[in-house]
């Protein structure tokens, strides 16, 4: 009987792993990433299993979300800009390459982002924060 309780969990686990595939990729920087072992998600496992989606949205930063509302108001790409240079370890250089811009656009963006969000670059534990909000908004958008 023992097996079947762990038949459950694992169908439960694999069932959240594909629904949010498209985060998994983000976290793990892989777009083709299609499978995944459920235990190696870390703390992000603990997002998943919350059922209130108000309590989960408490955890993105008030910086973060005048950045989407600046971004939906604007169609902007200050967003992609900002996923992309924390994906980048925060350098300029490599993002302009991965966005293919060159490394001013990516710059004047970037004190865009600081002007609207406030956001300081410098903070580790603030751009920590962001980055679990960027991954925690994608959440609620995939479950709407």
């Amino acid at each position: 009987m023992e097996g079947c309780q762990q038949l459950k969990e694992s169908y439960h686990e694999a069932s959240r792993a594909i629904k949010y595939i498209e985060i998994i990729r983000q976290v793990t920087g892989d777009k083709n990433k299609s499978v995944v072992n459920y235990s190696n998600l870390g703390f992000f496992q603990i997002f998943g299993k919350v059922d209130d989606m108000t309590e989960l949205e408490r955890c993105i930063p008030e910086t973060l979300k005048k950045l989407y509302l600046y971004d939906d108001e604007h169609k902007g790409e200050l967003i992609t800009t900002l996923q992309m240079y924390l994906r980048n370890n925060q350098s300029i250089k490599k993002t302009a390459g991965a966005m293919f811009v060159h490394y001013r656009t990516i710059s004047y963006r970037l004190e865009k982002i600081k002007q609207i969000s406030g956001i300081n670059f410098d903070n580790a534990n603030e751009v920590l924060a962001v980055s679990n909000g960027l991954i925690i908004y994608k959440m609620l958008k995939e479950i709407e």
